[in-house]
């Protein structure tokens, strides 16, 4: 199963808690990849060790989550993962991919 984790990233996040986060979604869904959603006006930023950024029209946090669904469902990942930065996790959560209650349809 092909798993994402989209996190819509604020430049103002400190790097500390955002480096724990990544690391433990690196340890915990090691298999998954990490993108960034980063409004297009915002400095590019740190490698926190996300695999991708992907720059969206405008700001917030909803439009963010449309553009890393858009990304999962035109790159054929079989789960999305929404996050944000600074979470800290500590089991795989690509489990709950496997429940029926978590499958959203994305009509495009």
């Amino acid at each position: 199963m092909s798993t994402l984790i989209g996190i819509a990233y604020s430049q103002y996040e400190d790097a500390i808690p955002v480096l724990r986060g990544i690391n433990s979604m690196r340890r915990n869904v090691p298999d998954a990849t990490i993108v960034f959603a980063v409004d297009e006006h915002a400095p590019h930023p740190p490698n926190y060790g996300q695999d991708a950024i992907i720059r969206i029209k405008g700001f917030g946090v909803g439009r963010a989550r449309n553009a890393l669904a858009w990304y999962a469902y035109s790159h054929k990942y079989d789960c999305l993962i929404l996050s944000d930065a600074h979470v800290f996790f500590t089991s795989d959560l690509s489990r709950l991919c496997d429940k029926p209650f978590v499958q959203p349809m994305i009509v495009p």
